[in-house]
């Protein structure tokens, strides 16, 4: 048995990917990572398409690009003779879909974790699910997206092992101390909701606003903070996996307040669940899939604007209960394991069945 992963994107920033090759490696499978060095990163784990495609392009670009990368790897496949496929993505599983229709029908999982343009193919998008051996979901909401109604697993994006090593762990932490410190970390690519967050905090003294990653925002918001002169904002770039828990470990709160838009509002960030294992309040858009989860288990803030953040943040502050907190973050990971259970027993079921 020999199963293909399909990413449409840097392995650098898919890092749900390692759940399932943890669940391979585990079992024993035998498996190839085919993916895009979209951003030019210079990558080379697996089978790698070396063409720059940042997400800046129009429509027609975006199309001609995932047409391009669509055609590499129905080379490699073939090549390759895989037994399974996984489809990471809607944008490249249209792309493929008449070739995953003539050879793969049944056998291949297809993953979905992000609105792309496959929104503007819904007749095609839709061929592509039916003929899918499981549809799995990093958020619930994903789906109001999808054209018909399917049985879905929910696929977070988590180490279910270091999820389940804090369940239970009173890791005591304090709230504040110096500066109040809202970080953003992982991808900066939405840059009105961004601007709101350094506009409502910039130049107060108590705050200290991070912003750890980069992406499409990051250089605007750079330019800003410079031309304006702010003071208290800051800003670093690629980091490694091993310094990610030391953000978090020295952060207050954890920004996540994204654009009412769709896309944003249905989606989880890999940054939240971060947030609940290190212990970390949450900033998040009002009627968003996070924002629901902060709202119903009290994560933090669910705010629709950030004009009176700072007002916001000081009262939750003062009435911060730690063991509550803690208490809720475990009762929503335990949640969230159990969706992983789910998960692990399907996809065990595709990669043995013959």
């Amino acid at each position: 048995m020999k199963i293909g992963l399909i990413l449409a994107a840097n392995i650098k920033l898919c890092p749900y990917v390692e759940i399932f090759k943890k669940v391979l490696d585990s079992n024993d499978i035998n498996y190839d990572v085919i993916s895009w060095d979209r951003e030019s990163l210079g990558e080379d784990e697996g089978i790698v398409f070396h063409y720059s495609a940042r997400n800046t392009r129009n429509i027609l670009g975006k199309v001609i690009d995932y047409y391009k990368y669509a055609n590499f790897v129905k080379k490699e496949v073939l090549k390759s003779k895989y037994d399974k496929l996984i489809v990471f993505g809607g944008a490249i599983g249209v792309f493929m879909y008449d070739f995953l229709k003539k050879y793969y029908s049944g056998r291949f999982w297809f993953d979905f974790r992000d609105l792309s343009i496959e929104q503007k193919f819904m007749s095609r998008f839709k061929k592509m699910c039916d003929i899918s051996y499981c549809i799995s979901i990093s958020s619930q909401g994903f789906k109001k997206v999808f054209p018909a109604q399917y049985d879905f697993v929910i696929s977070h994006n988590f180490d279910i092992d270091i999820v389940r090593s804090v369940i239970g762990q009173h890791s005591t932490f304090p709230m504040v101390d110096g500066p109040i410190i809202v970080s953003t970390i992982g991808q900066i690519r939405d840059y009105q909701a961004n601007m709101q967050v350094v506009s409502a905090l910039q130049n107060l003294d108590d705050f200290s606003l991070n912003f750890i990653g980069r992406g499409i925002a990051s250089k605007v918001l750079e330019d800003y903070v410079k031309k304006n002169k702010v003071q208290n904002v800051y800003f670093q770039g690629y980091y490694s996996k091993e310094e990610e828990a030391d953000f978090y470990i020295q952060s207050n709160f954890i920004n996540i307040f994204q654009s009412r838009v769709r896309k944003e509002m249905t989606l989880m960030s890999n940054r939240f669940y971060l947030a609940l294992i290190h212990r970390k309040p949450l900033i998040v858009t009002d009627g968003s899939t996070q924002g629901e989860y902060v709202q119903k288990y009290k994560l933090g803030l669910s705010v629709v604007n950030c004009r009176d953040i700072s007002y916001k943040i000081r009262r939750y502050i003062d009435s911060f209960n730690e063991d509550e907190f803690i208490s809720s973050c475990d009762k929503l990971l335990i949640d969230f394991a159990s969706d992983y259970d789910d998960f692990y027993t399907n996809l065990l079921m595709f990669v043995r069945n013959v």
